[in-house]
């Protein structure tokens, strides 16, 4: 799923509650997240420092992910 926040670059803040999955950089302010078990798109987005209602407007208003899902957040152009 393709998530392009509205943020200038993003930064992972780290693993926190709801927000363990793996990131990887891929590029100045490019992310690949993939979802663990208990993660939520409040608390990715707060590990990011987006707003959850970015990241579900971006995902399609879809309020579900599941673990092992692909992420890839990448910078609004």
């Amino acid at each position: 799923m393709q998530v392009t926040p509205n943020r200038a670059v993003l930064q992972d803040g780290g693993s926190r509650r709801f927000a363990t999955g793996h990131a990887t950089k891929e590029g100045d302010g490019h992310y690949r997240y993939v979802v663990a078990r208990g993660d939520t798109l409040e608390g990715i987005a707060t590990r990011f420092g987006v707003s959850p209602n970015a990241l579900q407007s971006e995902s399609r208003g879809e309020l579900e992910i599941f673990a092992g899902e692909t992420l890839q957040l990448t910078t609004a152009a």
